[in-house]
């Protein structure tokens, strides 16, 4: 199975997977002091596909 067509089988509106670097970088932002005023916040990587669900 490959990325590409699970990327379109999923309806991910960015046409491909997300990388673990990129999942990586969201949770780094949060761990730092730049995110020290979000609270309560779902953060979803999910390329888009929940996006009008």
């Amino acid at each position: 199975m490959s990325d590409e067509w699970m990327a379109k089988e999923l309806a991910i509106p960015m046409a491909r997977l997300g990388t673990p670097e990129e999942v990586a970088a969201a949770i780094v932002f949060l761990l730092s002091p730049q995110a020290s005023y979000f609270t309560g916040q779902l953060l979803g990587p999910n390329g888009g596909s929940w996006m009008g669900a």
